[in-house]
């Protein structure tokens, strides 16, 4: 079998795969959702308002640790202008959220609630969201740099409209990767004929 056929085989079964996978990770989360939701009610339904915790200072100085290394790794990935700025500061600002709403929550009625709650609105929101935006900012114009060198000019697409390349597109089309690759060696190949 040529080379070619084989490698034609290899990109078609990997294509396979990855939509499969993708299916496969999408239906797990609606049934996980799913069984979150009823556990979500229930909880609501039969929890007391009040709840004496143990080990209390140990749980928020973990979740504040947690929150310190995301914001340190999102800051030093931001410092040296890396890729993995996107996964960071999405950790960084549901982290944030999340700290937000469990301080607020938890100091209602309580002497901490205003100060909870200008912590919220002045740092830990405003933070977040500004974490949020950068992380779609980079991938929407990661991926139109890749449009780009791939020759396609055409107007901003919305993030959620831009395709999973893992295993590429649903419509079997090649990676942007394969596409630059294949580009590279025909203009080496022109090169050397000239």
């Amino acid at each position: 079998m040529p080379p070619q056929a084989t490698r034609q085989d290899s990109n078609a079964i990997h294509e396979f795969r990855g939509h499969e996978v993708s299916r496969l990770i999408a239906g797990s989360i609606v049934v996980f959702v799913s069984g979150l939701a009823g556990w979500a009610i229930f909880l609501a339904l039969t929890l007391p308002s009040s709840h004496q915790a143990r080990h209390w200072d140990a749980a928020w100085v973990g979740f504040d640790a947690g929150l310190i290394i995301a914001l340190g790794v999102t800051a030093w990935a931001a410092w040296f202008r890396r890729q993995i700025l996107v996964v960071a500061a999405l950790v960084a600002a549901t982290l944030l959220v999340c700290d937000a709403w469990f301080d607020v929550t938890t100091s209602l009625g309580t002497g901490d609630q205003a100060l909870a709650i200008v912590t919220a609105l002045l740092a830990e929101l405003p933070l977040a969201g500004l974490l949020f935006w950068l992380a779609r900012r980079i991938m929407v114009r990661t991926f139109a740099g890749c449009r780009a060198r791939l020759g396609d000019e055409r107007a901003g697409v919305r993030l959620r409209e831009i395709p999973l390349l893992l295993g590429g597109s649903p419509k079997a089309e090649p990676s942007p990767a394969t596409v630059i690759a294949r580009r590279r060696r025909e203009n080496a190949a022109g090169d050397t004929k000239r």
